[in-house]
C-alpha cells in the first residue's frame, strides 16, 4: 500500500514539474523586435545607423524588427553591446537586475524535494 502511495505522489510530483517547465519556457518567448523597436526609439537611432555601427545587414535588423527569429546570435551580441544591454534583455526583455527575480526565489511550487541547480545569471560588475 505505502508503494502505490508514492508512485502517485511521483507521478503527481513530475506532473507539477512539467507544468512549471512549461511555465518557464513559455515566458522565455522571443521579444527581440519589440525591444528592438524601444531602444531604437528610446536612442533615436535608424536601423541604417545601427547597421553601420554593428555590421549587421540592414535587411537582417529590418527582418527582426518584424519579427524574424535571428540566425545568428554573434550579430545579436553586437547589437546588445551597442545598446548597452545585456543578450537576455534584447531577446527576451528579460530584467537585469536581482531585485525583479526575488518573487521567483521565495515562491512555494509545492510541498516535497526538489533538485535544484544554481546558476549565474548575471555577471559581476567590474
Amino acid at each position: 500500500m505505502e508503494k502505490r502511495k508514492d508512485a502517485s505522489e511521483n507521478v503527481i510530483t513530475s506532473q507539477l514539474i512539467q507544468e512549471r517547465k512549461s511555465a518557464v519556457v513559455y515566458s522565455m518567448e522571443m521579444k527581440l523586435a519589440s525591444v528592438l523597436k524601444q531602444l531604437l526609439s528610446e536612442q533615436n537611432i535608424s536601423l541604417k545607423d545601427l547597421a553601420i555601427a554593428t555590421k549587421v545587414k540592414p535587411s537582417t535588423l529590418s527582418g527582426w524588427k518584424n519579427g524574424v527569429s535571428p540566425r545568428d546570435l554573434v550579430e545579436v551580441h553586437r547589437c546588445a553591446q551597442f545598446f548597452g544591454v545585456t543578450m537576455e534583455k534584447m531577446l527576451f526583455d528579460a530584467p537585469t537586475d536581482m531585485s525583479a527575480l526575488n518573487g521567483l526565489l521565495t515562491e512555494k511550487i509545492f510541498d516535497g524535494y526538489l533538485k535544484v541547480n544554481i546558476e549565474r545569471v548575471i555577471s559581476k560588475k567590474k
